[in-house]
């Protein structure tokens, strides 16, 4: 059985780049209320920048990690005012 698989164009080539999924999570994360970083976070660079791009324009997060039982817990949480953005 063989299927054929279509030529990407340049636009879908470029759309599995890693830092054109970071453009476009930073653009979704610019319309959040909230960003929740999940465990592991640290370890990762693009979950990196986007608390960096957090921190710089005030978008509030939460930091989770688990506790010895494996229940999620906060372990950071930033609040800003609207009138502090940006």
């Amino acid at each position: 059985y063989i299927v054929e698989i279509p030529k990407l164009s340049k636009w879908q080539a470029d759309s599995s780049h890693p830092v054109f999924c970071l453009g476009h999570s930073l653009q979704n994360l610019s319309r959040a209320n909230v960003a929740i970083f999940a465990p592991g976070w640290v370890e990762a660079r693009g979950c990196r920048i986007e608390h960096e791009v957090c921190e710089a324009y005030r978008i509030p997060f939460v930091e989770l990690d688990k506790d010895d039982d494996g229940n999620y817990v906060i372990t950071r949480k930033e609040e800003y005012a609207d009138d502090q953005a940006g």
